[in-house]
């Protein structure tokens, strides 16, 4: 399970979070505000992508200067990890944080969770606080995403494939066709069988292909 984080106030609060097209308005969650579990709030994000970011604060009376982190757990350990850290907003303010967050290229694809931490930073003295720590003014919402390829190959690949006559007689063969992604194909049957479109000569077993267009998206 990931780490607990909030605080235990609600005179301030993340009276809104958006980022690229998603917009999600929570209010005053009391310190903490966990959206993992509802689809009404789960976003997906591709690898490679940026995405402009805003933390809209909430108050109940008397505004304080607030600053705002999100981090987001790209090698889906069940940790935030120092470099996972994807925004920070940096100076407190009264206003409305903005910026932008980047999707990591190593980023495992799948469902993962998105933190947004929210803290009065009211006097210098006052620590920002972590991905784990609870506080005393501000807010923590926690959010499912999902990490999604950056490229869609849209490759159609079909092959043709004749057995061996008979167990010992290597007269085997494997030839395929590809259409769709970006033309310019690359095959790889790994280092015994080369880098054609077709093998022949073959014995029964497996054989594996990968693919590749001229954008390297591969199948």
């Amino acid at each position: 399970p990931y780490c607990a984080s909030g605080t235990s106030n609600d005179e301030e609060w993340i009276e809104q979070l958006s980022i690229g097209s998603n917009i999600f308005t929570t209010g005053d969650d009391g310190g903490y505000g966990d959206y993992t579990g509802n689809s009404n709030y789960e976003m997906d994000l591709v690898i490679d992508s940026s995405y402009a970011i805003s933390i809209t604060p909430g108050w109940l009376g008397t505004q304080y200067d607030e600053q705002s982190q999100i981090w987001i757990d790209f090698n889906q350990d069940g940790n935030f990890d120092a470099n996972e850290l994807v925004y920070d907003q940096g100076t407190p303010s009264q206003t409305v944080a903005t910026g932008s967050i980047s999707i990591q290229s190593n980023a495992l694809v799948g469902n993962t969770r998105l933190r947004v931490s929210m803290a009065s930073i009211w006097a210098s003295n006052i620590p920002l606080p972590g991905s784990c720590d609870q506080f005393t003014y501000g807010e923590v919402e926690d959010y499912c995403v999902n990490i999604i390829p950056g490229t869609i190959c849209g490759m159609n690949v079909v092959s043709t494939v004749i057995d061996p006559q008979c167990s010992g007689i290597d007269d085997g063969s494997i030839s395929v066709s590809v259409s769709g992604g970006a033309s310019g194909y690359n095959y790889s049957w790994g280092s015994s069988f080369g880098t054609s479109s077709s093998l022949s000569g073959l014995s029964n077993g497996f054989y594996t292909l990968v693919i590749s267009d001229s954008l390297l998206c591969d199948t």
